[in-house]
């Protein structure tokens, strides 16, 4: 008796540790998916990528269908990398052609983020 007493003990703290192990992980996710989904919280590449990278690519060079179709300008070009960092500010806050406005979707510090960003590709 007293042996099956000890086993039913044991299972039952397994199962209360694993839960809160999973419990632990999943609070764990949540934040790091959180913070990876918000633009006030991600990191420049993450900006870049959320906001830049379908027209202008992940790399910058615009080679994408809809960079194409749109003719998107090649961020890693000598004329972007000579752009003064004010037109780069200029571009991603008021659009230009038909790349849209930023400024009511990221915050003046997102904005200068991504055009640091766009200075290393």
């Amino acid at each position: 008796m007293k042996k099956a007493q000890i086993i039913k003990t044991s299972i039952k703290l397994f199962v209360i540790a694993a839960v809160s192990a999973v419990g632990i992980i999943s609070l764990g996710s949540a934040r790091t998916y959180a913070s990876l989904g918000s633009t006030g919280s991600a990191g420049p590449r993450a900006l870049y990528v959320q906001n830049c990278a379908k027209c202008h690519g992940a790399d910058g060079r615009a080679d994408t269908p809809k960079g194409r179709e749109v003719d998107a300008d090649d961020l890693t070009s000598s004329a972007t990398k000579r752009a003064s960092t004010a037109k780069l500010l200029r571009v991603i806050t008021k659009g230009k052609g038909d790349m849209p406005s930023f400024a009511k979707k990221l915050t003046a510090e997102q904005i200068r983020q991504i055009s640091r960003y766009i200075r290393t590709l």
